[in-house]
């Protein structure tokens, strides 16, 4: 007994000891960070029904310019938000750390489905009107719209795993 509490005492013991487990709460700025994940995710979604409506010959095809720059900017901002949430992910709580975890993958692949759809309506014009284009973008419209749904539903569980329970 006397040696026991004398490599306690000394130290020895406390690695083996179970550390007391710390919950963190979670981060405000990541809450904000994943606040603006998800109403990316919305605007990607959005700007892939526009794509598709510009493919099918229903949009003004004269603004596809500023169009392609406002896409290529929400694009941009997405992969600019996607890194950040892994850079505050250590600061996270572990819900909010598990939901950046599901959630970013899911991200990345919506960012790029979206660029693959804008780089098909910017090709030739004729690439872009061939017999095989409608069914190219209705495909990929129909992933974006189910990579939007998965995200949705990934930060709405996340959060109901947040909330405290009652």
């Amino acid at each position: 007994m006397f040696r026991a509490m004398l490599f306690l005492s000394l130290g020895f013991l406390a690695p083996c000891l179970p550390a007391a487990q710390s919950v963190k709460a979670d981060s405000p700025f990541v809450s904000k960070r994943i606040a603006v994940a998800r109403a990316l995710t919305v605007t990607l979604q959005q700007d892939s029904i526009e794509i598709a409506a510009r493919s099918a010959g229903s949009g003004n095809l004269h603004a596809l310019p500023s169009l392609e720059k406002t896409i290529s900017g929400d694009m941009r901002l997405t992969k600019e938000t996607i890194d950040e949430l892994m850079e505050v992910q250590k600061i996270a709580s572990a819900a909010q750390s598990e939901m950046i975890h599901r959630v970013t993958p899911l991200l990345r692949d919506l960012v790029d489905n979206t660029r693959n759809m804008l780089d098909h309506l910017t090709a030739t014009p004729a690439e872009a009107r061939s017999d095989k284009s409608p069914e190219y973008i209705e495909a990929h419209l129909e992933i974006a719209k189910h990579l939007t749904s998965l995200i949705l539903e990934a930060f709405d569980h996340g959060k109901e795993a947040a909330s405290p329970r009652s």
